[in-house]
């Protein structure tokens, strides 16, 4: 009883403060997107106090080496800079096609340790500790805030450093563009 009771508690406390970590992938991601085991929720920010009404989706997205630019469906987008679509019921459709996520036999062994590490993270990892809300974020190669096509920048949301989630150590930056309902994700590493 004690443990039902904790575990109540502890996803209630996840939710009081606005915030779901390690979301289901089920209910993030639009279902007409082909399942995969690329893509990893990380957390829903319900960030209506800041005057976003949309829920923010922070995901992260291991490509695999081979990936083509073309398989991006917003200009300017690749590996590194992503993107997402916010649709109307709250679900994410991602913006690059299902062959950006293939893994060949070379990749395998790098994609199946982010797998893992991602799997523990979503046992062991108090995930609030590692997302960081700074007023501007703290780059590692540069500014590279995204801008829209009017040539505005985007909104900042968040940063969190990837190398205890997954086998990456990126620091991952989302943006939020309002006008378009796209969620941009921009990784750079130290």
């Amino acid at each position: 009883m004690k443990l039902r009771l904790f575990s109540f508690l502890a996803l209630f406390g996840s939710a009081a403060n606005g915030q779901q970590y390690f979301p289901d992938y089920k209910k993030v991601i639009d279902p007409k997107f082909p399942k995969t085991q690329n893509i990893y929720p990380i957390a829903t920010l319900d960030l209506s106090t800041k005057g976003i009404k949309e829920k923010i989706n922070v995901i992260y997205v291991y490509f695999s080496d081979k990936c083509k630019v073309e398989d991006f469906l917003v200009k300017g987008d690749e590996p590194d800079d992503y993107s997402f679509k916010i649709l109307a019921n709250g679900m994410v459709k991602p913006m690059f096609t299902a062959n950006a996520l293939k893994v060949d036999e070379s990749d395998l062994k790098y994609f199946n340790a982010s797998k893992e590490r991602f799997n523990n993270s979503k046992k062991d990892l108090k995930l609030e500790s590692y997302i960081k809300f700074p007023d501007q974020p703290e780059w590692w190669q540069g500014d590279y805030t995204p801008k829209n096509e009017k040539g505005e920048k985007l909104t900042f949301i968040c940063q969190i450093d990837m190398n205890k989630i997954v086998n990456d150590d990126c620091r991952m930056f989302v943006f939020y563009d309002k006008e378009n309902k796209l969620i941009k994700n921009i990784c750079q590493w130290d």
